[in-house]
């Protein structure tokens, strides 16, 4: 869960994460500006989750919130329709809806790009035009 704020001079964003051994975790994010935020966010996302770390709810709000709460599920990751590499999850921050949901981490050699049907399913990958 991600909890954002600013001031006058910087933006801040508040990170929550666990640890496989169900330990919470709080990351403060500063930057400049709102694109720097972002970007930031987005670099240290992708440092946890592909570190072992599962997205947290944030602290807790009472004792009804046990420590042994079930674990949160890990989103599965897709994978280029062409290559088989890594994808950008781009569905929470893009900024056209018309964007793709996913696109290829290699751009140089591949480029794939792909929109969720509205079943929810990964629709055709398709590469930028050249």
């Amino acid at each position: 869960m991600t909890t954002e704020t600013s001031t006058d001079a910087m933006q801040e964003a508040n990170v929550f994460f666990k640890d496989e051994n169900g330990f919470r975790w709080h990351f403060k994010l500063q930057a400049p500006n709102q694109m720097a935020l972002q970007a930031a966010h987005r670099r240290a996302c992708d440092f946890l989750l592909t570190s072992g770390y599962t997205p947290d709810a944030g602290p807790s709000r009472g004792p009804s919130e046990a420590h042994e709460s079930a674990p949160a599920a890990q989103p599965q990751a897709v994978l280029c329709g062409f290559c088989g590499g890594a994808t950008w999850d781009n569905r929470t921050n893009k900024r056209n809806p018309k964007g793709p949901d996913y696109t290829c981490k290699d751009k140089e050699t591949c480029g794939g790009r792909a929109w969720l049907k509205a079943d929810g399913s990964v629709g055709e990958w398709k590469t930028p035009a050249l």
